[in-house]
């Protein structure tokens, strides 16, 4: 690579950008694919500057993809019933039924490695008095011989879900 200049400048953070969201959508739908595109970036590397065009373009262009899809699914949603679930099937809903609608059965899988995985959820609670939990959560779960041997939930507000379990007292 001797004599052979990295290209600058707007084209290379354009450059950048362009695999930064094709490495983006591919890790959602496709994460081998995306370790292979994210290789790619090593051979990108060599003729392009990697600072500052590399990071900001690498960054714009995975920011751009995470808007799209933040932007694409917020609002539209009908709003949740009123009444809990009552059965089994009611919680386990179809994608695109009115419980999946409001994001209680819609996980999210962030990473799976062997039999645990990592799951992003979206934990609702109503008590009988009315008072709702509506919130995020991390589940990790390990699964062996078809079963699973591992659940764990980490809230990202556990002061409101200790709260709320308390008042259902």
């Amino acid at each position: 690579m001797a004599g052979h200049a990295r290209r600058t400048g707007w084209a290379a953070a354009l450059s950048w950008a362009l695999w930064g969201v094709m490495t983006t959508l591919l890790a959602f739908e496709f994460p081998t694919l995306a370790v292979l595109l994210g290789l790619a970036g090593f051979m990108l590397a060599r003729l392009l500057r990697l600072w500052p065009e590399g990071a900001v373009g690498t960054l714009a262009g995975a920011g751009a993809v995470c808007l799209l899809i933040g932007l694409l699914n917020s609002g539209g949603g009908r709003p949740c019933p009123a009444s809990p679930a009552t059965s089994l099937s009611d919680i386990l809903a179809a994608p695109g039924s009115q419980a999946s609608s409001c994001g209680g059965v819609a996980p999210l899988p962030l990473l799976a490695a062997g039999s645990l995985s990592l799951v992003l959820w979206h934990q609702r609670g109503l008590q009988p008095a009315g008072q709702r939990l509506d919130m995020e959560a991390l589940g990790l779960y390990e699964v062996r011989d078809g079963k699973f041997a591992r659940a764990q939930m980490f809230y990202f507000g556990t002061a409101a879900v200790l709260s709320f379990l308390q008042q259902a007292r």
